[in-house]
């Protein structure tokens, strides 16, 4: 019994651990957490005007509603289940919308990247280089020089550092494949409650005394020897 309720808690777990992910990649981005992120103040505000803050919105409800299937699980209330179908239902619809803004984002950065590859396969050498707007204050960019002096020297990739750039990529990568898992245990998950809440109803149903209690074989018996009869 107990290797039994292990299984079953196996979905709604896997999409708490997920939402904790996607939850602690906000954390990453917004508070440069274990100093994943650059920390200067410009770039703050880089990652701010870009932020839209989707793991919050994301995340921290898919933990809430994944311990709701949890507790749906362990106490087999069919009142539960349904809360539970609905909410992450919710979560899935969310979790799509936020897959849709996220790939954009991702797209934008992975381009960024592989062009920098490609840079750096061709001779060119890419770090931070310092310029000055309307020439107030210093702002980063990340810059790839070749060292000839004939033909494309100098290219920018993105307004921002470099370093900035690779940790961004990186974090968007694991938001959007984990928001991606996501979707799935979201179908999973509400696939699966479906599916239980029948057996609940009508054990909590046959205990109201609504739903005929006769024993399964005894009514096989009757049906075998009624055909012998006849």
């Amino acid at each position: 019994m107990y290797q039994y309720q292990v299984k079953r808690l196996i979905l709604p777990s896997s999409l708490f651990v997920c939402g904790f992910i996607i939850f602690l990649c906000g954390l990453v981005r917004t508070f440069h957490i274990g100093e994943k992120m650059p920390t200067n103040d410009i770039e703050k505000k880089n990652i701010q005007a870009y932020n839209e803050y989707v793991e919050w919105w994301i995340g921290f409800p898919l933990m809430v509603n994944a311990l709701l299937g949890i507790v749906a699980v362990l106490y087999e209330k069919p009142l539960v289940f349904k809360i539970a179908v609905f909410s992450i239902a919710v979560c899935f619809v969310l979790s799509i919308f936020s897959l849709m803004l996220d790939a954009g984002e991702l797209a934008w950065l992975s381009l960024n990247v592989h062009h920098m590859k490609f840079l750096k396969m061709e001779g060119f050498v890419c770090k931070d280089s310092y310029r000055m707007r309307d020439g107030v204050y210093n702002f980063t960019v990340c810059e790839c020089k070749l060292s000839k002096k004939t033909g494309l020297t100098s290219v920018y990739l993105t307004w921002t550092s470099c370093k900035l750039l690779m940790a961004q990529y990186y974090v968007y990568f694991i938001i959007v494949f984990f928001t991606s898992c996501c979707c799935g245990l979201c179908l999973f998950t509400i696939a699966y409650f479906v599916l239980e809440l029948k057996p609940i109803s009508q054990i909590k149903n046959a205990n109201a005394g609504s739903v005929d209690e006769t024993p399964l074989n005894d009514d096989f018996d009757n049906l075998h020897g009624s055909h012998v009869t006849s």
